[in-house]
């Protein structure tokens, strides 16, 4: 028997946490900026309008993410998912969390990415409502520079609850981009927000990232 989903199925918010943030130095999800640390600023930011607690998928700094979640207050709202292989991906990741997925959409928000301000997520979700909520549809936004046109894409994602189950039958390393080519419809949000396209990857982009929290436009 095929599984089924109604389009327009409720959004879930997975908060992605678990990689090991070698080239950083120290978590990511915990990283020390001004406006606070990358994973509670994105529960925060998506968490409205979607549905049921949100997840997030922890690594190898479980420990440290589970505490600072207990003393944000946030602990007792959400799921916490352990990835000890985290080291294979975020597909991997988002494996260990499709063990829990309930029929739902998921809004994907990895802490890399760690200032999506609460429009984004809010004019995301307004985007995906407005297609009906596809069961294998896949939504991100972009930001369009003014003088080419050219299109430059970031996070957070949306995929319907097909392209969730589609999770499973992939090995942990396989890039997201293959669950994205399967998409259908391949869905676009223009957004204005620079911050979908930001990175924490490096001490480098965590001294930008402090200088743009202190310094907003």
């Amino acid at each position: 028997m095929t599984a089924s989903w109604p389009d327009g199925a409720p959004v879930r918010l997975v908060v992605l946490a678990a990689g090991a943030s070698l080239r950083l130095g120290f978590p990511k999800a915990l990283a020390p900026l001004p406006g606070g640390f990358p994973v509670v600023r994105l529960l925060q930011a998506g968490r409205a309008g979607t549905s049921g607690p949100p997840l997030v998928v922890t690594g190898v700094h479980h420990a440290e993410t589970v505490s600072a979640l207990e003393r944000a207050g946030l602990l007792r709202d959400v799921q916490v998912v352990h990835n000890p292989d985290a080291a294979q991906g975020r597909t991997g990741s988002l494996q260990r969390a499709a063990q829990y997925a309930r029929g739902e959409a998921w809004m994907v928000a990895p802490v890399d990415c760690p200032r999506v301000p609460a429009r984004v997520f809010a004019q995301l979700l307004a985007a995906w409502k407005s297609a009906a909520g596809p069961t294998k549809g896949w939504i991100g936004p972009y930001v369009q520079a003014s003088a080419s046109g050219a299109r430059t894409f970031g996070h957070p994602i949306l995929m319907g609850p097909e392209l969730v189950a589609a999770l499973r039958a992939l090995d942990p390393d396989t890039p997201l981009s293959t669950l994205r080519a399967q998409a259908h419809p391949l869905l676009a949000c223009a957004v204005t927000r620079v911050e979908i396209v930001e990175d924490l990857d490096t001490p480098a982009d965590f001294d930008r990232l402090c200088k743009a929290d202190r310094d907003p436009l």
